[in-house]
């Protein structure tokens, strides 16, 4: 398996929620909060829509990558 052209995982290589959300895997809840929100303000579709079409794949596919980590990282602290 390899990575994805745009640096995304491929079939079984899945990055760990903490590097996803660029997170030391003991971060407080607080922090994971803020990195998601930073995150997901940086790669959101919404936000690279005036870049052009090509970009809505890429921004829609790491946005789920992105949400798919926080769920993961807010389920420790349940």
């Amino acid at each position: 398996y390899g990575k994805h052209p745009y640096g995304f995982p491929k079939g079984s290589e899945i990055e760990a929620w903490h590097e996803t959300l660029e997170v030391n895997p003991s971060s407080s809840l607080e922090e994971i909060k803020a990195a998601y929100k930073r995150k997901i303000s940086q790669y959101h579709p919404d936000k690279v829509s005036s870049l052009g079409p090509e970009f809505t794949p890429i921004a829609e596919m790491k946005t789920k990558q992105i949400n798919s980590a926080y769920e993961k990282a807010v389920r420790k602290f349940e």
